[in-house]
């Protein structure tokens, strides 16, 4: 029999949120499901995510391209060095 689910209200960071969404669409789950099995892998319980591995290609980069942060800023505004 599966636990009783509850509903809780967690900050996390917003590039962790936009790695999670991205996971989840990888994955075609929701946001909740994916979420769970990372908090579940996290713990040490069976059947979650291994998030050094779901998250490695995503840290430091922009959702969605690939790129870093100061790579997509060199296109908007100028230089900070002169």
């Amino acid at each position: 029999m599966a636990d009783k689910t509850v509903i809780k209200t967690l900050r996390i960071p917003q590039s962790l949120a936009d790695s999670l969404v991205l996971k989840a669409r990888e994955e075609h789950k929701d946001f909740s499901t994916v979420a769970r099995e990372c908090l579940a892998r996290g713990l040490g319980e069976q059947g979650g995510i291994d998030m050094s591995v779901a998250l490695a290609d995503a840290i430091g980069k922009f959702p969605g391209t690939g790129e870093s942060q100061a790579e997509v800023m060199k296109r908007y505004g100028r230089s900070r060095h002169h």
